[in-house]
């Protein structure tokens, strides 16, 4: 894998977006080729796209098997996560918020450790200089350009669609899969993409749905005019055990 160096003249500046890695749950195959990518692309913007963490036990509903899983090894494998990568952004998703519902709504010493975990991330995100996006239809956007990125909300054709009607051109992680849709739109392009995960492609609690057949490792990036705003986007994706990268920098 060879990627061209971006030059901080340029105007067209690098990004990547990591979606859905769950904690503890995160594929290692998946996350080390991620990792080597960016190690080589070696992005200025590089925001984490939601769900960064699983927090199984704390789901409502939750089985008995995932309320025994660790909580705190699930934090500590995310917050390694965010060690290597080192955001520029983060877009909360609708597994992280849990422990942050949790801080609200908790009580005793498990809305204690919640509140200490949240302090935790608070702290290494403000040293890193990264921007906070949380889990809320109004908030859960980070603008790269004029390109959107959220976490996503809903499940579906319809959800997706209404996400592009509503927020404009976005990635959006969530749903686990890799799509694409287009709107028609004057004097602009309306796309959405959903951009894969690194997590586990079997998670407990969709085993026995049919929509997580259709998981699939990948990632979303590309570049961002910083004049213009105007981007181009890109899609890392396994197929048979091997990464493909649509990329030779013959643009720039």
């Amino acid at each position: 894998m060879a990627f061209g160096r971006y030059n901080k003249t340029m105007a067209w500046e690098p990004f990547v977006v990591g979606f859905d890695v769950h904690g503890n749950e995160q594929d290692p195959k998946a996350n080390k080729a991620f990792f080597d990518f960016v190690s080589q692309w070696k992005p200025k913007h590089r925001i984490i796209g939601g769900d960064l963490w699983d927090f199984a036990a704390l789901r409502k509903g939750a089985s008995d098997s995932e309320k025994r899983i660790s909580t705190k090894d699930d934090f500590d494998a995310g917050m390694r996560w965010i060690e290597q990568f080192r955001p520029t952004a983060f877009v909360q998703g609708n597994h992280d918020v849990r422990l942050w519902k949790l801080a609200e709504k908790g009580t005793g010493a498990l809305q204690d450790f919640a509140k200490e975990k949240i302090e935790d991330v608070r702290q290494k995100l403000e040293r890193l200089g990264c921007a906070w996006r949380p889990y809320t239809n109004r908030e859960n956007v980070y603008d790269v350009g004029k390109l959107r990125v959220l976490h996503g909300f809903g499940s579906g054709e319809p959800a997706i669609r209404k996400m592009g009607t509503i927020y404009g051109s976005l990635l959006m992680g969530h749903l686990h899969t890799i799509d694409i849709t287009s709107q028609p739109k004057f004097g602009d392009r309306r796309t959405v993409r959903v951009c894969g995960c690194l997590c586990k492609l079997t998670l407990e609690y969709a085993e026995t749905g049919f929509a997580s057949l259709r998981w699939q490792h990948g990632w979303p990036y590309g570049y961002v005019n910083s004049k213009t705003g105007n981007y181009v986007v890109f899609q890392a994706e396994e197929v048979d055990g091997k990464w493909f990268y649509p990329e030779k920098l013959r643009g720039i």
